[in-house]
C-alpha cells in the first residue's frame, strides 16, 4: 500500500469515529453523490465545494448520518468545516465534510472536533497504519478494511472506502475517497470519476436500499510533478481510477451485512450496454436470487424471472444461464432447461465467490454487477441497528 506524495491521513474511533484526510498543497477535486432526493446535509455542502473544483482536506464522522436533520444539520456541517479548517490552516470552503451512520441523528460536533484535534496533533501520517486508522474510523457495520491502490511508477492512486448495508445502484450507503499525486484539472477529473462510478459503485447491490449520504471523492494534488495528458497517458489514469473503484466496489459487496458470499453477475449478448447493465443489476438485486445463493440452491428460474422483470430484450430460445465458481461450472438453461447434477451445482454455489453468467442472445453488449447473498444475519443486524 503506497500513499500518494503530499497526503496525510489519520483517524480514531471511540464513542464516535473521526477521520481526517489532508493535502499539503491545494488539490483539484471531483465528486459523485447520491441521487436520493432526501440528501444529507454534508452531501449538499460537499457537492458545493466540489463545484468550485478545489480542496485541501476532508473531515469524516461515523455513527451519525446528519441526514433529515433540518437547518440545524447544515449548521453542524458548517461548524465541522470551520473546525477542520482551523486545524488544517486553510479556508473553510476548501474542506469537504462527510458523515455516515444513523439517519435522523445530528453529529456531536463538539466531540467530533475534539477527537479531530487529537488526530491532527498526534495521529496523522502517510504510512499504511495511518490509512488503516482512517478506514477504521469511518466504518459502521463494516467488518473489514476496504483499501486499494495503483502504482504508476513515479505516481500513485490510493482509494479507501466504507460500506456494508443500504447498498444499491444509483450509489449506495458508502463513502469512498480516492487521492493521487498527479496533476489534473477538476473538469478533467469529473468525467473520469463519473464514468468509473457508473461501472463500479453503481453496479453493486446488497439490499436494494439507497442511502442519503453516499459520496465518492477524487483529489489530485500534483505533488509527483507529473500531469495527466502530458506525463501520464489519459488512458492509464482512467484505467487506474476504474481499477481502484472496482476493487473497492467488490469489497463493499463482499462485506454486505451478514453476507457469506460475493456474487458477480455478468450479462452478455445484450442489445445495448444500457440493457446489459439493467439486466445485471436486476439479477444481483433480486432477494430471491440472493436467498437461493445463501441456501446453495441452483434455482436458475429465479435468475430468469429477474431478467424478465428487467424489461430487456431477450430471446428465450438463445438464453443461457450458467453458475460457476472455483468449484466448477454448470449450465442450467440453454434455450430450454438443461438437466444437471444438483449436488455438483450446490457445491459450486458453496464457494465464497460465485459467478452467474447470463447470455440474452440478442446482441453483443455486456456488463457486470456485484452483490452478495441474503442471510439470517442481515435481518438480525438491521432489526437491531439502533439498539
Amino acid at each position: 500500500m503506497e500513499v500518494p506524495s503530499g497526503f496525510l491521513l489519520g483517524g480514531v474511533k471511540r464513542d464516535v469515529g473521526v477521520g481526517l484526510l489532508f493535502s499539503e498543497t491545494r488539490c483539484s477535486v471531483a465528486g459523485v453523490f447520491t441521487r436520493n432526493t432526501l440528501r444529507a446535509a454534508p452531501v449538499e455542502y460537499s457537492e458545493e465545494v466540489c463545484s468550485r473544483g478545489r480542496a485541501r482536506g476532508v473531515i469524516v464522522n461515523s455513527g451519525h448520518a446528519n441526514a433529515l436533520t433540518g437547518e440545524e444539520g447544515m449548521q453542524d456541517v458548517l461548524r465541522m468545516a470551520d473546525g477542520a479548517s482551523r486545524l488544517f490552516g486553510v479556508p473553510d470552503d476548501e474542506v469537504l465534510v462527510c458523515s455516515t451512520g444513523v439517519i435522523g441523528e445530528r453529529p456531536p460536533v463538539d466531540r467530533i472536533l475534539k477527537l479531530a484535534e487529537e488526530v491532527w496533533e498526534s495521529r496523522m501520517g502517510s504510512d499504511p497504519e495511518h490509512v488503516r486508522a482512517f478506514n477504521e474510523a469511518i466504518m459502521t457495520t463494516d467488518t473489514r478494511e476496504k483499501v486499494s491502490s495503483y502504482s504508476g511508477g513515479d505516481w500513485c492512486l490510493l482509494g479507501v472506502a466504507k460500506g456494508a448495508g443500504m447498498i444499491h445502484p444509483r450509489m449506495s450507503t458508502m463513502l469512498a475517497f480516492l487521492i493521487t499525486d498527479v496533476r489534473a484539472a477538476s473538469h478533467d477529473l469529473q468525467p473520469v470519476l463519473r464514468d468509473a462510478v457508473e461501472d463500479t459503485f453503481n453496479m453493486i447491490s446488497v439490499d436494494a436500499d439507497e442511502s442519503t449520504n453516499d459520496t465518492v471523492l477524487l483529489m489530485a494534488n500534483g505533488a509527483s510533478g507529473l500531469e495527466v495528458g502530458r506525463d501520464v497517458p489519459e488512458s492509464e489514469f482512467e484505467k487506474a481510477v476504474r481499477k481502484v473503484c472496482e476493487d473497492l466496489a467488490r469489497e463493499i459487496a463482499r462485506d454486505g451485512e451478514g453476507s457469506t458470499k460475493l456474487l458477480e453477475v455478468e450479462v452478455r449478448g445484450a442489445r445495448s450496454r444500457k440493457e446489459a447493465r439493467r439486466a445485471a443489476r436486476a439479477v444481483v438485486s433480486s432477494n430471491l436470487v440472493k436467498a437461493a445463493l445463501f441456501g446453495e440452491d441452483p434455482n436458475w428460474g429465479r435468475v430468469g424471472a429477474a431478467i424478465g422483470a428487467a424489461r430487456v430484450d431477450v430471446d428465450p430460445s438463445s438464453l443461457k444461464i450458467i453458475f460457476e465458481s472455483s468449484e466448477g461450472r454448470v449450465v442450467t438453461y440453454d434455450g430450454g432447461p438443461v438437466k444437471f447434477d444438483e449436488e455438483e451445482a450446490a457445491r459450486i454455489l458453496s464457494d465464497r465467490e460465485v459467478r452467474i453468467v447470463v447470455d440474452l442472445g440478442v446482441g453483443d453488449e455486456s456488463a457486470r454487477a456485484w452483490g452478495c447473498d441474503l442471510t439470517y444475519d442481515y435481518v438480525k443486524i438491521n432489526a437491531e441497528y439502533r439498539t
